[in-house]
């Protein structure tokens, strides 16, 4: 469960909105850290995360058999789903650099945002929203974007090739870890053109 507490001396509306894109985003961090992160089919969702595409709640309809018109009820429930965090599983989340999100957290609390900070801010959301989404064929459409707009310099630069060049060199030290990682984005992005520029779902291996 993630609290977040705001003070503002204006209206009460603009605080909650506040804290609600503070909450939000200390949110799309967890989900960053989360084990659907190394298991892309393990579900994810939060109560909180209004970007996520999926229907929060189930609409069931009661009515008098005999007389339908003068009897309809409407109730809107959701089922819930607790997720208890276990020791081994907070371990996994450490060491996928939670705490370094969380200092950064911190961090852009006091300082004016500078471009590569709100960029930084950006891609984490996009992730929270991608790594949310059931469908992994658009998830991996939302990873390409981030990935774009990190290492990308300009938008003329070649997308696969700038991608795998920086990302490579930047995640892995070893040359064998930096093949796999190529070849692995370059099977990624046959899946992001197939979607994009044939509307066709790629087999996914």
């Amino acid at each position: 469960m993630v609290y977040v507490a705001y003070s503002v001396k204006a209206e009460s509306s603009r605080g909650e909105e506040i804290a609600f894109e503070k909450c939000s985003l200390a949110v799309d961090v967890l989900k960053m850290c989360s084990e659907t992160t190394d298991f892309p089919n393990v579900e994810l969702g939060f109560d909180i995360d209004r970007r996520v595409n999926i229907n929060p709640q189930n609409e069931v309809f009661v009515c008098n058999a005999e007389n339908e018109l003068d009897d309809l009820k409407l109730n809107l429930s959701r089922p819930k789903h607790h997720h208890k965090i276990d020791d081994k599983e907070w371990e996994r989340i450490i060491s996928r650099q939670a705490p370094d999100f969380h200092n950064f957290l911190l961090q852009i609390e006091t300082c004016e945002l500078s471009e590569l900070q709100q960029l930084i801010i950006n891609s984490i959301k996009r992730y929270g929203n991608a790594i949310s989404n059931k469908n992994l064929h658009q998830r991996i459409v939302e990873l390409f974007t981030i990935l774009e707009s990190l290492l990308l310099l300009d938008q003329n630069s070649p997308i696969i090739d700038s991608v795998c060049k920086y990302c490579s060199k930047l995640v892995f030290k070893k040359v064998e870890d930096r093949k796999y990682l190529i070849a692995l984005l370059k099977s990624m992005y046959e899946v992001r053109s197939s979607l994009i520029h044939h509307g066709k779902e790629k087999k996914l291996n």
